[in-house]
């Protein structure tokens, strides 16, 4: 069932679940997406990867959430390979996955793009009722 659901529905609940992740702020979301529309889907997941110390576990699971939905969506399988993320290997596999053909590249593009706008909504809901930012 989860490849045959409405895109935006599985973009919006992946966006919550990074929203939910400890340290994702809304400079981490608003970096990766300028990343992303400005470089491209690999550089996201590079950037991702380069963040220092205080974001490191944030924007890994920024990105591994968005890879584990692009898997299931534009692959439309899941393999669940507990492969370490932001290692060489991980960067390959997304390369690989994503980058090679220009279909696949631009509907990741396209998918990442929304989880992240919709990653930024759930902080700004998130902070506006918590009194923050």
């Amino acid at each position: 069932m989860g490849a045959n659901r409405n895109i935006d529905l599985q973009c919006a609940e992946c966006g919550m679940k990074i929203a939910e992740v400890e340290g994702v702020t809304q400079s981490l979301a608003n970096n990766a997406l300028a990343v992303l529309l400005e470089q491209g889907i690999y550089a996201l997941f590079l950037f991702l990867c380069s963040r220092g110390s205080k974001d490191d576990k944030a924007a890994r699971a920024v990105g591994k959430h968005i890879d584990q939905l692009l898997e299931k969506v534009v692959l439309k399988e899941n393999d669940g390979d507990a492969q370490e993320d932001c290692t060489s290997a991980w960067l390959k596999s997304v390369r690989d996955k994503f980058c090679l053909d220009l279909k696949k590249t631009i509907l990741a593009k396209d998918i990442a793009e929304q989880v992240l706008i919709y990653v930024r909504y759930h902080i700004k809901a998130r902070d506006e009722k918590s009194g923050g930012e």
